[in-house]
């Protein structure tokens, strides 16, 4: 098996662990690790559209965490 297909493999199982994850905060950063694990495979084989795709699907649970755990906080504060 060549490496690049192990960090697939890694990536994918990172991303599979996450989907059981009971708690919304532990599944997020279990599939932030596992989406840079993919954008590191996708740049390593030179696939910019699949490297594009992930980096939107990092930004969109990046924007989660901020939006669930960060600025509910912040107006908490506010409040």
């Amino acid at each position: 098996m060549h490496w690049l297909s192990g960090l697939a493999l890694l990536a994918t199982l990172i991303q599979t662990f996450a989907s059981f994850q009971p708690r919304d905060m532990l599944l997020r950063l279990f599939i932030v690790f596992g989406t840079a694990l993919w954008i590191s495979h996708n740049i390593l084989v030179g696939s910019p559209m699949a490297v594009l795709m992930e980096c939107l699907f990092l930004l969109s649970n990046l924007v989660g965490l901020w939006r669930f755990y960060f600025w509910s906080k912040e107006a908490n504060i506010a409040d």
